[in-house]
């Protein structure tokens, strides 16, 4: 299924801002740097379009995205949710890797455990895979977000402190043209 997704990113006035300079796990960049490098899917959620590939309701949500953007630092993006993305988006949007987390849409609910438990997490075992993140801060291959949704859900058995929603696995698309 493929879902698409406007998400503003966290900037300095972000309640937790000061939680994620203490809790950075990227050596070298500042936490304002990361945010502004990480494209998943982690942020406030603004608007979420679930593709049915209507063209025309299609069109009419990027255009509302196209006002969002003007506003803020948002991401648009396209998550699939399957084991690979059913078709490429050609020039419209741009690969970036696979983050890992869950998204309730109806409840405006995102949570990339890549973003508060590898970057900027306490949990050794997965603070560890930073080290596999690619430029955009996100898993470059499916098997490495594989491996690390095995590994959380080991932790989460032997009652580690993670997240308790179960992970999914999500290639993230990042929409080039607004």
């Amino acid at each position: 299924m493929e879902e698409i997704i406007l998400i503003e990113k966290y900037s300095p006035i972000f309640k937790w801002w000061k939680n994620m300079d203490k809790f950075n796990q990227v050596g070298g960049l500042s936490a304002e740097e990361v945010v502004n490098r990480y494209q998943g899917f982690e942020g406030s959620l603004v608007l979420y379009f679930p593709n049915d590939e209507n063209s025309d309701t299609l069109l009419d949500f990027f255009n509302k995205c196209k006002e969002f953007q003007k506003l803020s630092s948002c991401l648009l993006l396209h998550l699939f949710s399957q084991r690979d993305a059913p078709y490429s988006l050609g020039t419209e949007a741009t690969k970036v890797g696979y983050d890992v987390g869950f998204i309730y849409c109806e409840a405006g609910t995102v949570y990339s455990s890549i973003f508060n438990e590898v970057i900027f997490g306490f949990q050794k075992e997965l603070v560890e895979y930073k080290n596999t993140l690619n430029e955009h801060f996100l898993f470059g291959d499916r098997s490495i977000a594989e491996q690390y949704v095995v590994l959380h859900n080991e932790m989460e058995a032997k009652g580690f402190d993670v997240e308790h929603d179960p992970m999914i696995i999500y290639e993230i698309w990042r929409h080039k043209n607004l």
